[in-house]
Parts: structure tokens; sequence; C-alpha cells
């Protein structure tokens, strides 16, 4: 059975969601719980850094959080998602 298509911003929003919920969270898991493959997470996490939404704590192994403009960027994609989905739009 073929699994539905997720927009960009669908992924982007999953992403930020299980980097909140997990708290510090490896690539590994996030791999497991959004379904997406190693390369293209650490794609997503680097631009993710890179515009100061997310932090990686190294140590023995990488774990990421979100800052709190990722927490406000996440905040922003729900409440898009809401008004959407109010007038009948799916993202």
């Amino acid at each position: 059975m073929a699994k539905p298509y997720r927009s960009r911003s669908q992924v982007v929003h999953e992403l930020l969601a299980t980097i909140q919920s997990e708290g510090p969270v490896g690539v590994t898991r996030l791999t497991s719980v959004v379904n997406l493959t190693h390369g293209r997470i650490q794609e997503h996490l680097g631009a993710f850094e890179e515009n100061g939404l997310v932090v990686c704590a190294e140590g023995e192994r990488s774990a990421w959080t979100l800052t709190p403009r990722g927490a406000q960027a996440l905040e922003e994609l729900r409440r898009v998602d809401r008004a959407m989905r109010d007038f009948g739009i799916n993202l």
C-alpha cells in the first residue's frame, strides 16, 4: 500500500514537532518517527540549524533540540495549518 504524499511543509512540521516532543533527539530516532532517510533528515537539520531553529548538542552522539525561534516557527506552522483546515484546505 502506497503511503500518502507529504508536502515539504508537512515534513518540516513533523520534524520540528518531533524534536520538540522528544527533547534532545538523535537522527536515528527522527528517521524512524518521521519516516525519512538519514540523508534527508540531515538536509533538513542543516537548514534548521542555519536558520536558528534547532541546536545540536555534540557529545557521544548528536542530539537536536528546538530553540525558542524553532518553537515560534512550529507554533506559526500549527496556526497556518489550523487556518487552512478551517477553510477546507489540507496542506
